[in-house]
């Protein structure tokens, strides 16, 4: 079978671009990844988050920022900025996805934070969400 040169300088041309595109992502050496939540008091804050919530404090916590660490969830944290007047989430949601929705849900309200009650969504999955002094939405999920 003889192949021509356009046909191997084509072929050649086509296995370069290919290989070109398996370089690494922008993001492959990413090893953490922060969720920021504004806030109007950190004092008031870090007290929902840790007392109530359960996360973990870390070595950055200042007047205007705190990184709190998510218990089992390793290389992703969540960041609270102070802004006056607060800027609220927009409309998006962080959520925390757990293995038992119900006992989660129990949990939280157990330390006085008002949650909704699960809602049936496509898939199988529940949510239920429950919000921060400063109402930011925040949500429990349970995947199936």
């Amino acid at each position: 079978m003889k192949i021509r040169l356009h046909t191997l300088f084509l072929l050649l041309t086509v296995i370069a671009t290919i290989q070109a595109g398996e370089e690494e992502p922008p993001l492959a050496d990413a090893h953490e990844m922060v969720i920021r939540v504004t806030v109007s008091d950190m004092k008031k804050s870090l007290a929902f988050y840790v007392d109530q919530l359960g996360l973990t404090k870390t070595d950055e916590i200042y007047d205007e920022w705190a990184k709190l660490l998510i218990p089992g969830n390793k290389g992703t944290a969540l960041g609270l900025k102070l802004v006056i007047p607060p800027e609220g989430s927009g409309g998006e949601v962080t959520t925390f996805v757990v293995k038992d929705i119900r006992a989660s849900i129990a949990k939280l309200r157990a330390r006085g934070i008002e949650v909704e009650d699960p809602r049936h969504l496509a898939g199988g999955v529940l949510l239920a969400f429950f919000e921060d002094p400063d109402k930011n939405r925040l949500a429990v999920r349970q995947n199936p």
